[in-house]
C-alpha cells in the first residue's frame, strides 16, 4: 500500500486517523483499513493448520500474491485492486465495490 500511495505523489506520513509524523505508514494504515477484511478471510482459512506463527505468515503472504477481488467489477488481484484504490481516493471519486472472488 505504501508503494501505491508513493508512486501516486502522496505523503503516507499525513494521514486522517493514524496521526504521528514519524510513524511512516500512517496513510498505508489508513487505507488498510479497506482490505483487512482479505486477510481476516486468509487467516481464518489458514488457522488451524499451523503451530508456527512464522509458517503461518508464509502462508499468509504466499496466499496474498495470489488473492483476487471483485474490485468495481473487475477481478483484480490484491496489489492492483490497492493500486486502483489510491487512484479512486486521490480523484475523489465514487467509492467502489470491493468483495472477495
Amino acid at each position: 500500500i505504501t508503494r501505491s500511495i508513493i508512486k501516486k505523489g502522496l505523503d503516507p506520513r499525513k494521514s486522517l486517523y493514524h496521526h504521528s509524523f514519524n510513524n511512516f505508514f500512517a496513510l498505508a494504515s489508513d487505507f488498510i483499513e479497506v482490505f483487512r477484511f482479505c486477510v481476516d478471510h486468509l487467516v481464518y482459512l489458514i488457522k488451524d493448520e499451523y503451530a508456527n506463527i512464522n509458517d503461518a505468515k508464509a502462508k499468509l503472504l504466499q496466499l496474498m500474491g495470489n488473492y483476487k477481488l471483485l474490485y468495481n467489477g473487475k477481478g483484480l488481484f490484491i496489489n492492483n485492486a490497492i493500486d486502483n484504490f489510491v487512484d479512486h481516493v486521490i480523484n475523489q471519486s465514487e467509492f467502489p465495490t470491493i468483495k472477495i472472488l
